[in-house]
């Protein structure tokens, strides 16, 4: 792998750091800059030798066609310009940087690199999550995120830790995938209590966030364990029923110390009536999207859809829904199909490696469309799911076992 490459790679490690000052010194969206550099990194790859394009990324070049047409007709070509529409064009940044993946190979020193930071970043996370509980819940995090579903009761702050400045959704999105990757190397690597140790702390970390879609994303990676080691089930099931165990007694303990009532949290937060802006969304997308199903509108919200919606939510609130009626079935095909084929990808891949958390990793990604509107997979975590992936696949089933007994 190019040393130019590897150096992008790592910086991703502090990402959550950096991002901070390309968005208050910058005034940047840290991803489009990362996804601008890979476009510039992918460009210099190619004149250094002759790439390969798997399958599934066909359908991701045809969706940054059509992303790239709907800029033109929607006049965000005259209002911005040729270089920052390439600086915003997500489903582009996507496509290089999975080319770049799929053109280098990994080495075992550089995913063991990977995931001792992942270490520091899952302590950090909780530590950061713990000061924003406990004693500001604004600390290191932007004005973007503090804004997000805020509401007047307190458990409907968003305790973003430290990834507020990549994306209000890097919980979720980044953090959570990244500890799918690190527990499901200690249980392939048969240990157990370390895999139990950074559940038991990404866990804390992913429900104090008071988010409803990540909490299911956090039992969405801990279900795979009940699986991941046949010749020691009853070992596994135990270690996976254990540690949900020390979540909830952690959280509920924490709560009690903090003079919270769990019962009033579920009421609060989990039970609260805004998961009705999801039954908005049925309702809205039935009424407009027969208006213009097969080539969408080219925005998010209209102005006739932002009339209809009047301040009780800000779009289309499920990202599937809000997809089709932004691109219609044209364009929601492609990149629908980009999604689900790189699932499968890597559900295949699993059959080989037997690493079932990066599937479950990425379906993290899948779930919370259900509930939120995020089309762009560009997101560190996700993203380090699939050279994970790259990694465990290049590596014969010879020396795989090797590969699973990383030091770390």
């Amino acid at each position: 792998m190019p040393t130019y490459i590897r150096i992008y790679f790592y910086s991703f490690l502090v990402a959550p750091f950096y991002a901070y000052l390309i968005s208050n010194e910058l005034l940047l969206v840290p991803y489009y800059v990362l996804g601008s550099i890979a476009l510039i990194l992918c460009l210099f790859l190619i004149t250094q030798k002759k790439v390969k394009i798997p399958s599934y990324l066909y359908p991701l070049f045809l969706f940054a066609i059509y992303y790239s047409v709907w800029d033109f007709f929607n006049g965000r070509f005259e209002q911005f310009g040729i270089i920052k529409l390439l600086f915003k064009n997500y489903p582009l940044h996507i496509f290089a940087f999975l080319l770049i993946i799929e053109n280098v190979r990994f080495d075992k020193i550089f995913i063991n690199n990977l995931l001792n930071g992942f270490k520091i970043l899952i302590t950090i996370s909780l530590i950061f999550t713990v000061i924003q509980v406990l004693f500001n819940p604004l600390f290191f995090t932007s004005v973007q995120s503090s804004m997000y579903d805020f509401g007047n009761a307190e458990f409907n702050i968003r305790n973003t830790s430290i990834w507020s400045y990549l994306s209000p959704f890097d919980v979720g999105l980044s953090f959570l995938p990244i500890l799918a990757i690190l527990v499901g190397h200690y249980f392939y690597s048969r240990k157990l209590f370390q895999a139990f140790i950074f559940i038991t702390m990404g866990g804390v970390t992913a429900v104090f966030t008071n988010s409803r879609w990540t909490i299911l994303n956090l039992v969405l990676i801990i279900f795979p364990m009940l699986f991941s080691i046949r010749k020691k089930r009853i070992k596994t099931t135990f270690i996976t029923v254990f540690s949900i165990f020390i979540i909830g007694f952690t959280i509920n303990n924490f709560f009690n110390f903090l003079g919270f009532d769990f019962t009033t949290y579920l009421e609060g937060r989990i039970l609260s009536k805004s998961s009705l802006s999801r039954f908005l969304a049925i309702e809205l997308f039935q009424e407009f999207f027969p208006k213009s199903p097969i080539f969408g509108t080219g925005v998010r919200v209209d102005l006739e859809l932002s009339r209809a919606l009047a301040g009780r939510s800000s779009q289309i609130h499920v990202g599937y829904l809000s997809s089709l009626y932004e691109f219609g079935i044209v364009g929601s095909t492609f990149l629908f199909l980009f999604w689900f084929t790189l699932f499968r990808t890597l559900y295949k891949n699993a059959k080989v490696h037997n690493q079932n958390f990066l599937m479950f990793g990425f379906a993290c990604f899948l779930l919370a469309n259900l509930t939120l509107v995020e089309y762009s997979i560009f997101h560190i975590g996700l993203l380090f799911i699939i050279i994970f992936d790259r990694f465990y696949l290049s590596t014969s089933k010879s020396d795989f076992e090797n590969s699973a007994h990383i030091e770390t």
